[in-house]
């Protein structure tokens, strides 16, 4: 019986490239395409050409995927960067941006985490307590105590350490981060934070309680191997259980949270 269209398989005789021409020809470049990554990940160590390989992919077949938020219909975020074509960033940087973009221009930001600065540029200040930079301040945000305030603070995956695994073994301090942005917050100000759910259990059982201090919040869910999300009804969160890294890799829930200074 005839096998799907591999590098090996096809019956054309001659070099590599005559038979990978012949199997573009005869199947199309959307199968050559992903015929051609799994002999490459058969017949390579390189992991790095890898991930290379499947951002393109993912960038050139996978690009006209959207998912829905607050009814927008988002592009996926592909990036070699994390892998982010398999993970949560995939939906995160989509919305840290519809956010930045709808509330950011001609005011002051503020990020909470050195996330946003793989992927794009634009003018704003960054904390972190262990990632350097010449443009990020190396604090915990839980201390962090800036000569100003901030018009818009956004904070991507990270508000889930804080207290949990920065060493510092303080869970609650995950709540005085959180007033310490209500400070830093301008009157008027807007917070984003992306929170993956089932990596820390007090801030999962904090979210079930409403307990977080957040003004509005939205759930989003993974539904499938090849990373594609959708938006499900936030009261989800009081009576869920959440696993990290089961049944896909990395999250299969996201909170975003939005918090209002008055």
């Amino acid at each position: 019986m005839k096998g799907k269209p591999t590098m090996e398989n096809t019956t054309m005789r001659g070099t590599m490239a005559e038979k990978a021409l012949y199997v573009l020809k005869r199947y199309g470049l959307r199968a050559f395409a992903g015929r051609f990554m799994n002999f490459v990940f058969r017949t390579t160590r390189t992991q790095r050409l890898q991930y290379h390989l499947l951002t393109a992919y993912y960038r050139i077949f996978k690009r006209h995927l959207r998912f829905e938020f607050q009814n927008l219909r988002l592009p996926y975020f592909y990036h070699r960067y994390n892998l982010t074509y398999n993970n949560e960033r995939a939906v995160e940087i989509p919305i840290a941006r519809w956010f930045i973009d709808t509330y950011g221009p001609n005011r002051s930001i503020l990020e909470v985490g050195a996330v946003l600065p793989h992927y794009c540029a634009f003018p704003h200040d960054i904390v972190d307590l262990f990632e350097k930079g010449e443009t990020i301040v190396n604090q915990d945000i839980a201390d962090f105590h800036p000569a100003r305030t901030y018009d818009v603070i956004v904070s991507i995956s990270t508000l889930e350490h804080v207290g949990w695994d920065d060493g510092s073994k303080d869970p609650a301090k995950l709540l005085r981060a959180v007033e310490n942005l209500r400070t830093i917050a301008a009157p008027g100000g807007i917070i984003l934070v992306t929170l993956p759910l089932g990596c820390n259990s007090y801030m999962d059982g904090l979210l079930k309680r409403g307990e977080m201090g957040l003004t509005k919040q939205f759930l989003m869910k993974r539904i499938s191997y090849d990373n594609q999300w959708v938006e499900v009804d936030a009261r989800a969160v009081a009576d869920t259980t959440f696993v990290y890294n089961s049944p896909y890799p990395g999250a299969n829930w996201l909170l975003a949270g939005i918090i209002e200074k008055a």
